[in-house]
């Protein structure tokens, strides 16, 4: 959900009128471009009900809130038929296989920019969905519902989750609203159309279909980064106007998505 706390109309009734349209009054906005994508669009039946999370070593490890938190996912998760996976360094090995997982240490072993605490969940995040597919969630999120919302994504109406195609989704991810907005568009004069561009993605909630080309590109795509001089890679950045104010060393593993859905 793009806008939740600033628009009220995502409480409540709202919600409810999204994703059971046919018990209450017709959700009506005046301009007919931002009507329902589809309202009454089956569920996302491609979806596995799976749900991961990463601590590496251990969620017992973490702290207080971050246990709590996965405590939360879990209940959440069960309301909606989705099934928990807490992975950690210990029992990787149970769900990627040992040539991911080499890859995923030889490429922070032999990485030429700066890694950090979370660069190895960034890969691992990605190569789990890449495999079994379904949701990743941070340790620090604790869903307010169930994931009946997530299921039934394809009924919100395009002006709250963006929807290129009018279709149910093979990833969904949020974008960062302080830095984008679902109406900031460029238009493209070469082909008529207008598209989303520099809108900073997220990685600590990813819902993907198993084998996602998105996300197999996005986990090649980071891998590369990482093998790359940082002087490179920063100018690359610099040159876009990403890293203005930031600590480019932490955001620019995570933005490699944009070079990916551009």
């Amino acid at each position: 959900i793009i806008s939740g706390k600033r628009d009220p109309m995502l409480r409540g009734s709202f919600l409810q009128r999204i994703l059971f349209p046919e018990s209450n009054e017709p959700y009506i906005i005046d301009n007919p471009e931002r009507q329902f994508v589809n309202a009454t669009a089956a569920p996302w039946s491609t979806l596995p009900r799976k749900i991961w999370v990463y601590w590496h070593n251990g969620i017992q490890n973490a702290q207080l809130s971050n246990q709590v938190c996965v405590e939360v996912i879990r209940k959440r998760g069960k309301e909606s038929g989705f099934e928990l996976n807490v992975v950690s360094e210990s029992n990787l090995h149970e769900f990627l296989d040992k040539e991911t997982i080499d890859k995923i240490d030889d490429t922070l072993r032999r990485a030429r920019v700066r890694t950090f605490p979370q660069s190895k969940p960034d890969l691992v995040r990605l190569a789990l969905l890449v495999k079994h597919g379904g949701v990743y969630f941070d340790v620090s999120y604790a869903p307010l519902t169930n994931l009946d919302w997530l299921v039934n994504v394809g009924r919100f109406p395009s002006q709250y989750i963006f929807n290129r195609y009018g279709h149910l989704p093979k990833v969904f991810m949020h974008f960062h609203p302080n830095w984008g907005g679902v109406f900031d568009w460029k238009v493209s004069a070469v082909h008529n159309t207008k598209v989303q561009w520099q809108l900073p993605y997220e990685n600590n909630f990813i819902a993907a279909e198993r084998g996602n080309e998105l996300i197999s590109q996005w986990f090649d795509l980071l891998v590369s980064f990482y093998a790359r001089p940082y002087h490179e890679v920063r100018s690359i950045m610099q040159s876009d106007g990403l890293i203005d104010g930031w600590n480019s060393e932490y955001l620019m593993p995570m933005d490699t998505i944009k070079c990916v859905l551009a």
